[in-house]
């Protein structure tokens, strides 16, 4: 069976969406098709390519991200397929952690405050010094209790670091966003390319 076969079973019609998950293809080929968004296309929403993420599926959905971005592809992997995960998961909580901060960094977040209210911000804004309160602190809630590695904490700081400094830039910039996302705030400093 496949990885995104495994993950249907996760797939939440029920509750708040918070996001999109875009699948396309269960092979390293297909990766640059898989991304986080909050606009999935029409053409992603008729054919099927998008599912939804919710406070009941997040982990999951932070998983396949993951599994799917980790892995380098090389010519020796690169026309495998991602299979079933063994049921282990389920109980490494150090792995879903991982799993989770590995998906809110990735280049492959494509969150963006632009398309809706950003749920993926991991911070509150009191501690990145933003001038207005987030739409949304599901996230930084979320994430609050749960117990991360050195390398994962080392992560989250680095992250708090980048938001802060992107919030002392910000106060009289007419374009910029106060709910950015790591996908809004790598586009004001660097631009689309």
């Amino acid at each position: 069976m496949l990885m995104v076969d495994w993950l249907r079973k996760y797939y939440d019609k029920e509750s708040e969406i918070i996001g999109w998950l875009r699948v396309n293809g269960p092979g390293f080929a297909d990766n640059q098709g898989v991304f986080f968004t909050l606009g999935p296309t029409e053409n992603d929403i008729r054919k099927h390519f998008i599912m939804n993420i919710t406070r009941k599926n997040i982990i999951q959905m932070c998983i396949y991200l993951t599994v799917r971005h980790c892995i380098v592809s090389n010519w020796i992997n690169d026309r495998d397929l991602f299979l079933l995960p063994n049921s282990g998961w389920e109980k490494d909580i150090d792995f879903q952690n991982n799993c989770i901060i590995f998906s809110l960094f990735h280049g492959q977040n494509g969150i963006s405050a632009k398309h809706g209210i950003n749920n993926w911000i991991p911070f509150s804004a009191q501690e990145v010094n933003a001038k207005d309160n987030f739409k949304s602190n599901f996230m930084s809630e979320f994430i609050k209790e749960r117990k991360f590695c050195k390398e994962a904490k080392a992560t989250i700081q680095s992250g708090r670091e980048l938001w802060k400094y992107y919030h002392s830039k910000i106060f009289n910039h007419p374009t910029a966003l106060n709910d950015a996302s790591f996908y809004d705030i790598r586009e004001f400093f660097q631009g689309r390319s």
